[in-house]
């Protein structure tokens, strides 16, 4: 996806979620072009690879020559349930202004094998605490969602569609 914010004031903001499992290889790479001065972009990504899959995240914040008091951020957060499995995040910011508000972040680790153990010290199934944590990645974009269309992201965690 290529966005071009061409007009002072012109915003882009871009939420996702994905879960990569069963094999899956998904790559999602937004970029944001800001030709003009006074334009604005938020890109946040959210992520779980479980089983032998793959789950990548990277882009490009470019702020032109011109495009003054233009501010971007991308941040991404990645985590990986299982030891064949593996995430990647690649935030590029090209800037060519000084007057600008720049930034990235990015997250990607391995599920925390205590983290696990502290849930399950409460009572926790070790396949629950797993879900629970899942759905802690995936969440987060769900206020940009009916509650309807948040309640069928919820149901396809708690079924377990996700376990490795």
């Amino acid at each position: 996806m290529n966005v071009f914010l061409d007009g002072r004031n012109a915003v882009a903001h871009w939420f996702l979620s994905s879960i990569a499992y069963d094999g899956d290889n998904k790559n999602f790479e937004p970029s944001v072009y800001h030709l003009h001065s006074e334009t604005s972009s938020l890109f946040e990504s959210y992520g779980v690879s479980t089983g032998k899959s793959t789950l990548s995240f990277s882009g490009v914040s470019q702020i032109e020559k011109g495009a003054m008091k233009s501010k971007t951020r991308q941040a991404a957060k990645i985590i990986v349930f299982d030891e064949k499995g593996d995430g990647k995040s690649s935030p590029i910011l090209r800037i060519g202004d000084n007057d600008v508000e720049a930034s990235h972040a990015a997250v990607v680790g391995r599920l925390n094998e205590e983290h696990l153990y502290y849930l399950e010290s409460r009572g926790l199934s070790r396949e629950m605490a797993r879900r629970l944590i899942a759905l802690g990645y995936v969440l987060p974009v769900g206020k940009y969602f009916e509650e309807a269309e948040k309640d069928i992201i919820v149901r396809k965690v708690e079924e377990g569609l996700f376990d490795a």
